[in-house]
């Protein structure tokens, strides 16, 4: 992992997140104790639908990714278990080619 990012990309990611529709955003004024507490940007953030439906979405896309992965892994020990067969046979010294 690497340094925490700093406050202003997290708003600029968090900005585009709603922009997109992932995010909905609403003016937190709970802490607001002075005029200049007032003008300064806070918001709070909750997953939308859509948003919900993406991670959902990605949620899937990566479960699917790990079962082809799977797959894959199985698909190259059963390769190469074959191949080792067919080295062994190459070996001897008589083929059976029936």
């Amino acid at each position: 992992m690497g340094p925490a990012p700093r406050i202003e990309e997290l708003n600029l990611l968090l900005t585009q997140l709603a922009e997109w529709g992932n995010l909905e955003s609403q003016a937190d004024t709970s802490r607001v104790s002075s005029l200049s507490d007032f003008y300064r940007a806070r918001y709070l953030y909750r997953l939308s639908h859509g948003g919900e439906a993406v991670e959902a979405g990605l949620r899937v896309f990566v479960q699917t990714l790990e079962r082809r992965a799977e797959l894959q892994s199985i698909a190259l020990e059963d390769i190469a278990g074959r191949l080792r067969e067919l080295l062994a046979l190459s070996r001897a010294p008589e083929l059976d080619c029936g």
